[in-house]
C-alpha cells in the first residue's frame, strides 16, 4: 500500500473516531459512544498484540507510520485530553496505553533491541 493511500485512510479513520467522540460528548449520541468504546478497546488490544509478537512488530516497524509523528502524537494527546475532560478516564487510559505502545513499535527497531539483549 502506498504512503499516500495510507495517509488518506488515516485521515478517514481518525476523522471518523473524532466525529464519533464529538457526537458522543457534545450531542449525547449513545451509538457514537459505543463505537468510540469499541474502537478504543480494539486499538489497545491490537497494539498489545503487535508489540508482543516479534514478527508482527518487525513488519509494522518496516512499514512505518502512516502520517508524521508531528500529526499522530498531537492527535492522540487531543483525544486523551478530550476524554479526560468529559470524565472518560478509563477510556483515556486505554487510548494512552495504545498510543505509547504504537510509539514504542514505530520508534525503536526491534532488530536493534534483540542485538543489545
Amino acid at each position: 500500500m502506498t504512503k499516500g493511500i495510507r495517509r488518506v485512510l488515516w485521515v478517514i479513520m481518525n476523522g471518523f473516531i473524532a466525529m464519533c467522540l464529538y457526537l458522543a460528548t457534545m450531542q449525547g449520541a449513545v451509538w457514537s459512544k459505543n463505537i468510540v468504546i469499541f474502537l478504543a478497546y480494539f486499538n489497545c488490544i491490537v497494539s498489545c498484540l503487535a508489540g508482543l509478537i516479534p514478527s508482527v512488530k518487525e513488519k509494522v516497524y518496516e512499514s512505518g507510520r502512516s502520517v508524521s509523528v508531528w500529526i499522530d502524537v498531537p492527535y492522540d494527546v487531543l483525544m486523551i485530553l478530550w476524554m479526560v475532560g468529559f470524565g472518560w478516564f478509563w477510556l483515556a487510559i486505554l487510548w494512552a496505553i495504545s498510543s505509547f505502545l504504537q510509539s514504542s513499535i514505530y520508534d525503536h527497531n526491534p532488530k536493534d533491541i534483540e542485538e543489545k539483549a
